[in-house]
């Protein structure tokens, strides 16, 4: 392929997949991190594999930059799962733009072994002596992911996933990575009803500047008929300030706001008067050079009289 040729491939790639920066792939889900070049990506997107089928071509390139990714000396242990995840995005973005060349049966059976493939990967690293948190929440996320694929058809299977996961965000959590505290929560809300559990952990990770922690606390406070209004504020009060106005800013931003969603960020707005009215009294109060505690669960939130 000459130099005018790929520049028209690269516009055609461009063209097709928006989620191409000015020099490289990245994917929405990972951490924006490069994967491939155009011209790498020319060559898989616009060349047609010569296998008879997709999966030992799509295999080869999979792996291969794989073990090149994680042979850099400068890569730090806790990224290793990041990286595996956005090698294995890109292997099933690439095997689902040729997907029309292959049978269906042929396609899916590739997809199915990317997922394996990228769960044996994630258990590998998180299993290591070296890993840290944010390798066990990644596998985490892999298994609940896997936990839905075998609900239906092996239940027994599928609950043996789903306590392995609970044990890796667990793991996480208790490290004090707060990405997994969100999820465990999310987790225990969600898999367990175990409300009064979760809503702690959320805020926890809220008041660490998780926005999802965030988001989802004001969802389940919210969809909860036994608490006050004022209850939910005090709760919310306790979320990091700015992501409290991120999560106004986005409810007021809303282009279809609904008369719910204005009484939400009426809520919200609330909430952050409140947490700055008691931090306003609270540095009134304390003499210099002492440390204010953390707030601790609702029964303790010193609120203004």
């Amino acid at each position: 392929m000459n130099s005018f040729e790929l520049k028209k491939a690269i516009l055609r790639l461009e063209e097709d997949y928006p989620l191409l920066t000015e020099q490289f792939i990245t994917r929405s889900d990972s951490r924006r991190g490069i994967i491939l070049s155009h011209t790498e990506l020319v060559d898989i997107f616009y060349s047609e594999p010569k296998q008879e089928t997709l999966f030992p071509f799509f295999d080869s390139v999979t792996v291969t930059k794989l073990r090149e990714h994680l042979a850099q000396k400068d890569v730090k242990f806790g990224e290793y799962s990041s990286i595996v995840n956005r090698r294995m995005n890109l292997a099933e973005l690439v095997l689902t733009h040729h997907k029309e060349s292959v049978s269906k049966s042929d396609y899916e059976d590739t997809i199915e072994f990317f997922e394996v493939r990228r769960g044996g990967y994630l258990r590998q690293i998180a299993k290591s002596k070296e890993s840290e948190a944010a390798n066990w929440t990644e596998y985490a996320y892999w298994l609940l992911a896997r936990v839905e694929k075998f609900k239906i058809i092996d239940p027994a299977k599928s609950e043996q996933l789903k306590q392995e996961a609970r044990h890796m965000f667990d793991k996480a959590h208790d490290a004090g990575y707060t990405e997994a505290t969100e999820a465990l929560a999310t987790f225990l809300y969600c898999e367990t009803a175990q409300t009064d559990k979760a809503i702690k952990l959320w805020e926890k990770a809220a008041a660490a500047g998780n926005e999802m922690a965030l988001k989802n606390l004001f969802e389940a406070l919210c969809a909860d008929d036994s608490l006050k209004v004022r209850e939910i504020k005090v709760s919310l009060a306790k979320a990091d300030g700015q992501a409290l106005k991120n999560l106004f800013n986005t409810l007021k931003s809303n282009t279809d706001l609904t008369p719910y969603d204005a009484e939400c960020a009426v809520l919200v707005s609330e909430a952050i008067a409140l947490k700055e009215e008691v931090e306003r009294e609270a540095s009134q109060q304390i003499p210099t050079g002492i440390s204010y505690p953390a707030w601790g669960h609702v029964e303790n939130f010193p609120v203004p009289a």
